[in-house]
Order: C-alpha cells, then sequence, then structure tokens
C-alpha cells in the first residue's frame, strides 16, 4: 500500500512540474501497473529545455508524432526487479553456486 501511495504522490508532483515547465496541460493516466503522464512536445525551445530533464525523473519516458507530438513518461507502483535487489536482469545469467570463468576461458 505504501508503495502504491508513494508511486501517486511521486506522478501527481511530476504532473504538477511538468504543466509549469510546459505551460500545457499534463494528462495523468492510473493503470494497473502505475501511471502515465503525457502532453504536448512545447513547440517553444525554451518550454522544451525545461521538459526533459523532467521526463527523466520517471521510470521511463518517450515521445510519439502522432496528434502533433506527445511526450509521455511512467512511474511504476513497485520498482524495477519486484520487493527490492537488484534490478529486474541485472543477475545475468549466473545460477548459485556457480563460478565465473575468467574472459576467454572455456
Amino acid at each position: 500500500m505504501r508503495r502504491r501511495l508513494a508511486a501517486a504522490r511521486r506522478a501527481r508532483g511530476l504532473a504538477r512540474r511538468l504543466a509549469a515547465a510546459s505551460g500545457a496541460r499534463v494528462r495523468l493516466r492510473a493503470g494497473p501497473t502505475g501511471y502515465l503522464l503525457s502532453l504536448p512536445v512545447p513547440r517553444d525551445s525554451e518550454r522544451l529545455a525545461a521538459v526533459l530533464p523532467l521526463l527523466a525523473l520517471a521510470d521511463r519516458f518517450g515521445h510519439t508524432t502522432r496528434g502533433g507530438g506527445v511526450v509521455w513518461c511512467a512511474v511504476d507502483r513497485t520498482p524495477p526487479g519486484g520487493a527490492g535487489g537488484e534490478p529486474a536482469g541485472a543477475r545475468g545469467s549466473r545460477r548459485p553456486g556457480r563460478r565465473s570463468r575468467r574472459a576467454g576461458a572455456r
């Protein structure tokens, strides 16, 4: 429950900052895995320069050219990797009890 509240608080805060930086309305949608924020691509280069670093504060971000151009970012309810620890996929292919080989060894 705390993660859900923390993610919602983070998404709302990010939406406020994006709206202030872009001067546009930010669309905030809740989904089963988190929150999706989207807004039109700012036409003014100064506003765009203010928006881009804010997008990097989210867990994922991107853009699309549909509908005149939209930038989006997502705030996940759970951190990458589930309940904590290493991010998903960071462990590689090592299994417990196996030793790694030296580079170039067969």
